[in-house]
């Protein structure tokens, strides 16, 4: 009896290894491909005075065709090879009112990037001079 439980117990362990593995995943959204189909309606932007410790944040919830659309131009720019992890700005994307995806963006001079994560890879651009423009103006800073 003892042998058939720890034979029943090493097929549900092997099973739950092997099985899983066998479930297809569904593909992350690549921005380049799939972005140009999903429309921008609204973003959430966190702003953090230190970048570095970001306890402490600025929260505002825009609604702004403007900035969604230099976004959206921003993502659809070549990649930058960049491998820096502070960031002041975090923002939300919403479509049709669904969170779409999250934007670290950074405009620490020398340090100007819009970043986001696809299957585990933080991806870079350059952050165009328009956004960062008009970050500082709903932050004013």
């Amino acid at each position: 009896m003892k042998k058939f439980l720890m034979i029943l117990c090493l097929g549900i362990v092997l099973y739950s290894l092997v099985g899983c593995k066998n479930n297809p995943k569904t593909p992350a959204i690549t921005p380049t491909a799939d972005w140009k189909e999903i429309i921008i309606d609204s973003v959430e932007v966190l702003h953090f005075p230190d970048y570095l410790e970001q306890k402490e944040y600025q929260h505002q919830f825009v609604v702004d065709a403007a900035l969604s659309q230099q976004i959206n131009q921003n993502i659809h720019t070549d990649t930058v090879s960049l491998n820096i992890d502070a960031y002041q700005y975090k923002i939300y994307l919403f479509s049709k009112g669904e969170p779409f995806k999250t934007l670290y963006i950074s405009t620490k001079h020398g340090e100007e990037f819009l970043s986001y994560v696809v299957n585990g890879k933080r991806i870079y651009h350059p952050l165009s001079e328009q956004i960062k423009l008009a970050l500082q103006e709903f932050t004013g800073v």
